[in-house]
């Protein structure tokens, strides 16, 4: 997952041109997405739904 969120942000960066201070936004917010998938034994992208994104946001 941390090489996706890597890829992801080289990607904005390089590609659409964002500023470093929404990247590192963006970097930290993924970050915590991360932690929460690994605290609940998430190990794969394909298992990642609405209702998951929504309890980690809530």
């Amino acid at each position: 997952m941390e090489t996706i969120i890597e890829e992801y942000l080289r990607f904005i960066q390089i590609e659409k041109g964002l500023s470093s201070n929404t990247i590192g936004a963006y970097r930290r917010d993924l970050k915590k997405y991360q932690d929460y998938m690994t605290e609940h034994h998430i190990s794969h992208i394909d298992f990642i739904d609405r209702q998951l994104i929504q309890e980690c946001l809530g």
